[in-house]
């Protein structure tokens, strides 16, 4: 996925809640939206800038991360 060009950097989640009433119901869709501050690309700080940089570190280490071993 390539990021649209933006001064924030952001992802929503939506969580299904069922609200009952008596004899209604109603499916309710509760959404929280996260985002930081920073542009999406081409900036010194940008996340896939750093996620590249943090990768050359361990290459040019020869040590790998011992944080990637425990991702599912």
């Amino acid at each position: 996925m390539i990021p649209y060009y933006s001064s924030e950097v952001a992802f929503e989640v939506t969580n299904a809640v069922e609200n009952i009433v008596g004899c209604d119901f109603n499916m309710e869709g509760h959404t929280r939206r996260f985002a930081v501050r920073e542009y999406s690309h081409r900036t010194e700080n940008a996340q896939e800038t750093n996620m590249f940089r943090h990768f050359a570190e361990r290459v040019l280490s020869g040590e790998p991360d011992p944080y990637w071993a425990s991702w599912p």
